[in-house]
């Protein structure tokens, strides 16, 4: 059984039971792989208040670099208003996409990894968590017109109508839990979210 920091039992402590699981399994096999990781603030489960920040901050952020004349490498230029284009440059789903708000997803950061950039590393934990953990990792998804990914994003395989049923289920019963641990998750660090 992997070890948490108490700030990470708080941002974990809404994920549906089986993301939970699956989490767990992940760290174990990514730690015997040599690569470590946290669940950064807003890496777990999400309120509605919490990704509609995210998505105002990634806004936010696209326009100053945009006024900056920043361009991403192999991103193209997001002209003024361009949602799509927004999402492209920095993967925020919008409240009523996101996995995290239903407890099925979870955010990582790498800390520590042994391979040589940390893109291998992102990379070779997305292939850990599709083929032998079975969840679906964002490092592979393709999000807008230049095919933009989410390295720090995972989430169950399940399509997100089923989720929001399972967690509809479970939610009463956890409510206290899910609350805490999210007041818990948010006392503790105060920057660098993250997407999906």
């Amino acid at each position: 059984m992997p070890t948490y920091t108490a700030t990470e039992t708080g941002r974990l402590a809404g994920l549906l039971p089986e993301t939970r699981q699956l989490e767990e399994r992940l760290r174990v096999a990514a730690n015997a792989a040599g690569i470590f990781y946290e669940i950064p603030k807003f890496g777990g489960t999400r309120t509605t208040a919490d990704q509609a920040l995210l998505v105002k901050w990634r806004n936010e952020a696209v326009d100053r670099a945009r006024v900056e004349g920043f361009q991403p490498p192999g991103r193209r230029f997001i002209p003024p208003g361009d949602r799509a284009g927004r999402a492209a440059w920095y993967p925020v789903a919008d409240t009523t996409k996101s996995y995290h708000g239903s407890g099925a997803a979870f955010d990582v950061k790498i800390l520590i990894h042994s391979e040589v950039t940390e893109d291998a590393a992102y990379r070779k934990l997305a292939q850990i968590a599709e083929d032998d953990i079975g969840l679906r990792a964002g490092y592979f998804f393709r999000t807008g017109p230049n095919g933009v990914n989410d390295p720090f994003h995972f989430q169950l395989r399940k399509s997100l109508d089923t989720v929001r049923v399972i967690f509809a289920e479970f939610a009463p019963k956890a409510t206290p839990v899910i609350l805490i641990g999210i007041a818990l998750g948010g006392l503790f660090a105060l920057g660098g979210g993250s997407s999906g």
